[in-house]
């Protein structure tokens, strides 16, 4: 056998052993998502796609505030993404910042829309109506509510809060629909039971009134709207105390 064979036959076993030892290690990657997510966003920090996809990872285990800060990095590097502006807006929402959260829907109704589709955008249609009806522009968000709602309606916290802004219209009614169709994709929900409770009391409907309250307190008997309408509707209320409508909306992923 040549020389120059045994080298070339060398340097391919050489190179054999690096593609095993690499696959072995991209394999120990995959062992869990943190670890896999972890190593791409190190190693491909540049790439908006790796970096969104740790950020979303970390949004799914609730560390908000992590995946904030990589979903900023990700439009750090291509600021154009209307699907991380999202979920960007998702996470001020839930953390009680509405005038940033409304900043970024500001920015993508303004955008190219990347990101969304007809089959996903409904997301930002249903969270700009909820953010709406949260700090009063009740109208505008029975407007995306209802558009969001339309595309798709397994959204609990959706549902309810559509049936607040009816309410808060006047629009009994409707707004009892909703709330219905709300308890029809999340039966178990205090918030929505008190609402509904809310809803009979206009109407002086004492009997549902008093079973939608019951099982609001014995989903949640905690919740703080669930305590203040328990204490206005047996007469525990002082002077002027109104029931209170219960707006809430979970983490993603949630119902």
């Amino acid at each position: 056998r040549s020389p120059r064979r045994g080298v070339i036959w060398g340097a391919f076993a050489l190179l054999l052993c690096v593609y095993l030892w690499n696959s072995h290690v991209r394999m120990g990657h995959w062992t869990s998502t943190t670890k896999l997510f972890l190593t791409d966003a190190e190693h491909w920090s540049r790439s908006v796609k790796v970096v969104h996809s740790k950020a979303s990872e970390l949004q799914a285990k609730d560390d908000l505030h992590g995946a904030l800060e990589y979903y900023l990095k990700s439009l750090a590097i291509f600021d154009d993404q209307a699907i991380t502006d999202y979920c960007i807006a998702r996470i001020y929402i839930n953390l009680g910042r509405f005038d940033e959260a409304r900043q970024r829907f500001d920015k993508i109704l303004n955008g190219h829309g990347i990101g969304f589709h007809d089959g996903n955008d409904f997301l930002w249609m249903t969270d700009l109506g909820y953010l709406l009806v949260a700090t009063g522009s009740v109208e505008g968000g029975i407007h995306y509510l209802n558009e969001g709602l339309q595309r798709f309606a397994y959204s609990c916290y959706g549902w309810n809060a559509l049936g607040v802004a009816q309410l808060r219209m006047g629009q009994h009614e409707q707004a009892v629909q909703s709330f219905m169709q709300g308890l029809q994709c999340d039966p178990d929900s205090a918030s929505i039971w008190s609402n509904i409770a809310v809803a009979f009391a206009q109407r002086q409907q004492v009997p549902e009134l008093t079973e939608a309250m019951q099982k609001a307190l014995a989903l949640n008997p905690q919740r703080p709207a669930v305590v203040w309408n328990m204490r206005i509707f047996t007469g525990q209320g002082l002077p002027g105390e109104t029931p209170q409508l219960d707006l809430y909306i979970p983490l993603p992923g949630r119902r």
